[in-house]
């Protein structure tokens, strides 16, 4: 997995008011973390507007 790219992601178990859906999300962690972690950093995609 490489930073910027675009994954779908399985989001649980979710709290609060999270959505618990399969939703795109971009991997934003650096990338020679993600070749040596198993967890990478990703931040979900939504077409709504933020508050």
């Amino acid at each position: 997995m490489k930073r910027y790219e675009i994954r779908w992601t399985a989001l649980d178990p979710t709290t609060g008011a999270e959505i618990s859906k399969t939703r795109p999300a971009v991997i934003v962690s650096l990338d020679v973390l993600n070749q040596r972690l198993q967890t990478v950093t990703v931040c979900p995609l939504t077409t709504e507007p933020g508050p």
